[in-house]
């Protein structure tokens, strides 16, 4: 039943709002029901205006991955994405296939062979004057870099180079017979590079962009949060622009549910269409000391009405940053490549071991990547009494109350307003109780969450 309440909000509340396009990872996002959980309501006020710092309570809400197999959705209490993600990227390496392997223990043979071609071609035209003394392949080339060449070259210019003798411009006639071997041995030094720079630059960015998510800084474009660094999201819009579309009236969904009790139970009509049975405290509860919400349906003869009302729907976006070279730390191109070389041998990115993750859109590597938001619900409740006395006694202590609302606490504090109309005619009083939730400060604030987007960005599905 609490479910089925909750899609009936969601249908309603998501044909209130045109939904601006292009603003996520992918187009193919649309707005899904969501049903909160542990982390309770959405902490809207994500940035402080004085210091600009991120508020750890929105952080920690946005960062959680995804319950597996739920629907409606639901946020993992315990989890979060940045571990997830830390569990896969710390599994990756980068390797070369076997035949790969084996070009570059080739490459490295053919080069130690034309490494001793060139010292033995030196030595037979440069002799040493002690026949047991040989010139060493770093004499060789300091020679070459630094009296061939004006002005003097690099190893890596030299290297660089596939005409090494138009940087040795100062090479004396016998050096013909050094170029030869020299220019071979530069080329195979730059194909045996190409394999060795490959592995070493991933295996850095793999590196920078783990220390990006584990070890957040500044130098690593982490951001400040109102308790230490944490891995950078991006967030819009404006606190400021949340609290005016939060106060704008004129975009509200209502849900009213009429609740009936006889002797084979409680049901509750949804917008006088829908009928469910079931316990009243899955959907609604109003407690306050001894007092609780039954208590007034049983002074209301077992009939009354509750209205649910959402003012000021909107929209926030929130995102991983994209990893960029040293910078930042959502780097999904290293994972991707490993689901999709699992049991290959190609040169490139490998899980070892493969973690336990289901990629799948069942699976918890998901994250949310935005959501459609109102102001916590007002509550009308409209019923009808014959004795004011019997409602005097119960609402004595109703002033302030705690409401659940499909079971999670919507607010600890809701004031209690009443206004009666007697009917004279036929002795009987309706009572409308208006229930408003405190203001709370700023970086406690929430918002009820009415459908949220989803992002599964691993799923081999897709």
């Amino acid at each position: 039943m609490t479910n089925a309440i909750l899609l009936k909000i969601f249908e309603k509340s998501s044909n209130q709002i045109a939904f601006k396009k292009g603003r996520l990872l992918s187009d193919k996002n649309k707005l899904q029901p969501f049903k909160t959980g542990g982390l309770g309501n959405f902490p809207y006020f994500w940035e402080n205006p004085s210091s600009l710092a991120f508020n750890i309570k929105t952080f920690n809400w946005i960062n959680a991955n995804l319950k597996p197999n739920t629907f409606p959705y639901e946020q993992q209490l315990g989890s979060t994405f940045t571990n997830v993600f830390i569990e896969c990227l710390a599994n990756i390496s980068f390797s070369l296939s076997s035949d790969d392997q084996n070009r570059l223990i080739k490459l490295s043979n053919d080069i130690e062979l034309l490494q001793l071609q060139i010292v033995k071609t030196w030595n037979a035209i440069y002799p040493q004057k002690n026949p047991n003394e040989y010139f060493t392949i770093d004499q060789i080339f300091d020679v070459i870099l630094n009296q061939w060449a004006s002005p003097p070259v690099t190893f890596i210019q030299l290297q660089n180079s596939t005409k090494p003798e138009d940087l040795l411009t100062n090479a004396p006639i016998e050096a013909n017979a050094i170029f030869p071997c020299l220019t071979d041995y530069l080329s195979l030094l730059r194909t045996s590079s190409k394999f060795i720079n490959l592995v070493s630059l991933n295996a850095g960015m793999l590196e920078d962009a783990l220390n990006a998510v584990q070890e957040p800084s500044l130098v690593n474009g982490a951001m400040k949060t109102t308790d230490g660094f944490r891995p950078m999201y991006t967030f819009s819009p404006s606190v400021k622009e949340i609290e005016s579309k939060l106060n704008d009236s004129s975009k509200k969904t209502t849900l009213e549910l009429e609740v009936i009790k006889n002797e084979n139970g409680i049901s509750i009509n949804v917008d006088n269409n829908e009928s469910f049975k079931g316990s009243l405290n899955d959907v609604i509860d109003i407690i306050k000391e001894e007092n609780n919400f039954e208590d007034l349906l049983n002074i209301a003869q077992g009939k009354l009405k509750v209205t649910a009302i959402f003012n000021g729907l909107c929209n926030v976006y929130f995102q991983p940053k994209e990893f960029n070279k040293s910078k930042f730390w959502y780097w999904m191109e290293p994972i991707l490549k490993s689901i999709e070389n699992k049991g290959t041998d190609h040169t490139g990115y490998h899980f070892f071991p493969t973690p336990n993750i289901n990629f799948n859109g069942d699976g918890p590597f998901g994250h949310i990547t935005g959501a459609m938001i109102s102001k916590l619900p007002n509550f009308k409740i409209d019923l009808t009494v014959e004795n004011l006395n019997d409602v005097d006694a119960f609402l004595q202590t109703w002033n302030i109350v705690k409401v659940y609302f499909l079971n999670q606490v919507i607010a600890e504090e809701y004031k209690v307003e009443r206004d009666t109309l007697q009917l004279m005619a036929k002795n009987t009083n309706n009572i409308s109780l208006t229930l408003t939730p405190s203001e709370k400060t700023t970086s406690e604030r929430t918002a009820y969450v009415q459908g949220v987007y989803v992002n599964y960005p691993a799923n081999q599905n897709n």
